[in-house]
């Protein structure tokens, strides 16, 4: 409370401005996953590790919330400083122009994430007989083919565009075509094993009519969204239960699918999920426990997602994201790059993945970073005009806020520059004035 306190009042403007200001959103989410979920786990008792990192007498947690405080408050300290303005109204719908070039743009993205689908039906036709043995060991089966599920998430941006077009015009061919692209994006995500990208998409769209309705629309889409982010978090862990299921016991489409769902369901999942998806505080705990100054990864990982673009085949020793190495300093020889059955990875999140390179003063270093792109999420929230440019806005928010995080620096790196640079470019060249 006295984190955000201090970030809600250092947050120029008044009422809405100030509570969806993207450094004040970051902020209430950090407060969620580096000291609400550590509370959570301590009370249910439910870690990855020995429960000694989730009691107040652990050193090692203690000093993790005190880390991910450190980083909270130099946000603070930037912000009180800068004071960056931002105005809801700019993302208002009726500021938005729909015009040829983003109708071009997402006809290109379209065709281009058409390749991602077929490729990752492929995959789905080749292992859809022993599903249970895909889900299990999915990391090794699904890696050579990044390209196809990068390019799956180009659909993303084209069903947003679809949606603001049917808000504007109400069209029933639009409404079809929306619903087609909801079935493929949630159908083959959810066969591939990603729950969190099937259902994500609907996060997208309240994120979208939030930002654009007007303010007495705002209200109520808050109470809508409020309800409606427990029922998907619900629903994301009932798939996570049925997934664990089949990862286990073999029982995609078998008869005795709902006895053995029971009998995994016997841990809380609720507990559980948040364990899974925002456990960066236990992690971080475990961290400052087994790390020394000998050990630490001096920016590599950083360095993985800006070098992802090298094919592995070309080199051999290219380094690899925070994921695996996480993975391989909780349990060494976890994760092997092309060989363990049943590999499997942590996802890290800038604070957990700042420490594991340089410590104290990685954490230090990143958090300036952090806020830098939290102040140029502001200033880009001024020039959205057409749809291009609010889906620029959106999908960096969502990896600014939510995906750097929580999430693996190499993945939501990589995730960005595939879905936010081809839109943004699209929407800077010139060159489509002539061709409209």
């Amino acid at each position: 409370m006295i984190s955000n306190l201090a970030v809600y009042f250092s947050c120029p403007g008044k009422g809405f401005d100030k509570f969806f200001n993207p450094i004040f959103s970051y902020s209430i989410f950090h407060s969620v996953v580096f000291y609400c979920v550590p509370m959570i786990q301590s009370i249910y008792g439910y870690g990855r590790f020995d429960s000694v990192y989730l009691t107040l007498k652990s050193d090692s947690l203690f000093y993790a919330i005190t880390i991910s405080f450190v980083y909270h408050m130099i946000i603070v300290f930037f912000l009180a400083i800068l004071k960056p303005a931002f105005n809801i109204s700019d993302l208002s719908f009726s500021r938005i122009y729909f015009d040829r070039k983003s109708k071009y743009g997402f006809c290109f993205l379209f065709f281009l994430s058409m390749v991602g689908v077929l490729g990752c039906v492929s995959i789905i036709y080749q292992n859809i007989g022993n599903y249970a043995a895909f889900m299990y060991d999915r990391i090794n089966i699904l890696s050579g083919n990044g390209g196809y599920l990068m390019l799956l998430k180009l659909l993303f941006p084209v069903a947003i565009y679809l949606y603001l077009l049917n808000m504007k015009f109400n069209n029933k061919f639009v409404k079809f075509s929306l619903v087609c692209i909801v079935l493929i994006i949630f159908g083959v995500n959810l066969f591939l094993g990603s729950r969190t990208s099937a259902v994500f998409i609907f996060i997208y769209f309240f994120i979208v009519s939030f930002l654009v309705s007007d303010r007495a629309k705002k209200v109520k889409l808050l109470y809508l969204g409020t309800a409606g982010l427990i029922m998907l978090f619900g629903f994301m862990t009932l798939l996570g239960a049925v997934r664990d299921a089949v990862k286990t016991d073999g029982l995609a489409l078998s008869t005795n699918s709902f006895e053995s769902f029971s009998r995994h369901n016997s841990e809380p999942k609720i507990v559980e999920t948040l364990r899974v998806n925002y456990g960066q505080g236990e992690l971080l705990a475990f961290l400052i426990d087994k790390t020394d100054l000998n050990n630490y990864a001096l920016g590599a990982t950083f360095a993985a997602g800006f070098l992802s673009f090298i094919p592995r085949s070309l080199w051999v020793e290219k380094p690899t994201g925070g994921g695996p190495l996480l993975t391989n300093t909780i349990s060494p020889g976890a994760y092997t790059l092309g060989g363990n059955e049943g590999n499997t990875s942590y996802t890290t999140g800038f604070i957990v993945e700042a420490y594991l390179n340089l410590g104290l003063l990685g954490v230090v270093l990143i958090s300036i970073v952090h806020f830098f792109m939290l102040l140029w999420l502001c200033y880009y929230s001024r020039k959205v005009s057409n749809p291009l440019s609010l889906m620029v806005y959106m999908f960096s928010y969502i990896s600014i806020v939510i995906g750097f995080t929580t999430g693996e620096f190499l993945g939501v790196f990589m995730t960005f520059i595939v879905t936010v640079m081809p839109i943004y470019l699209f929407n800077k060249i010139r060159w489509f004035k002539f061709l409209s």
